[in-house]
C-alpha cells in the first residue's frame, strides 16, 4: 500500500486526471451571433430608455409651461370678472339712485362750472346720462 500511495501524485482529484477537450472551448459562429444579437438588444434597449427619458422631460417642460399659462389666464380672468362686476355695480347704483333717492343728471343749462383764476374752463358733458328728473 505504501508503494501505491507513493506512485499517486499529491494533487489527486478527478478533475486533474481528465483534460478538457479542445472542442468544448471552441466558440461556434452561432454562439458569437447570439452574443452579438443579445449585446445589440441591450444597447438598443439602453438607447430606447434614454430617448424615452428625453421625451418625458420635453413633455414635462411643455406641461409646466401650460400650467403657468393657465395660471396667468386664470389671474386675468379674475381681473376681468372684477372689472365686469364693477361696471355692473355702477349701473345698479345709478338705477337705485334714480328709483329710491330721486336723483337725476341735471340738464346742461343747470350745470355751473367753476374755474380758478388764470385757468381754462373744463367742460365735461356727459351725453350718455339717461337720468332725467322724475
Amino acid at each position: 500500500m505504501a508503494q501505491q500511495a507513493a506512485q499517486r501524485p499529491l494533487n489527486h482529484s478527478p478533475l486533474s486526471q481528465t483534460k478538457a477537450p479542445v472542442a468544448a472551448w471552441r466558440v461556434t459562429v452561432r454562439q458569437w451571433l447570439l452574443v452579438a444579437v443579445l449585446a445589440g438588444a441591450v444597447v438598443g434597449s439602453a438607447l430606447a430608455v434614454v430617448y424615452s427619458v428625453f421625451l418625458y422631460r420635453l413633455e414635462f417642460r411643455d406641461l409646466q409651461q401650460a400650467r403657468q399659462q393657465r395660471e396667468q389666464l386664470d389671474l386675468e380672468w379674475s381681473r376681468l370678472l372684477i372689472e365686469q362686476q364693477t361696471f355692473g355695480a355702477t349701473t345698479q347704483i345709478g338705477g337705485r339712485a334714480v328709483m329710491f333717492l330721486r336723483m337725476y343728471s341735471p340738464p346742461a343749462r343747470q350745470i355751473v362750472t367753476l374755474t380758478a383764476p388764470g385757468s381754462t374752463p373744463v367742460v365735461a358733458a356727459d351725453a350718455s346720462a339717461p337720468l332725467s328728473p322724475p
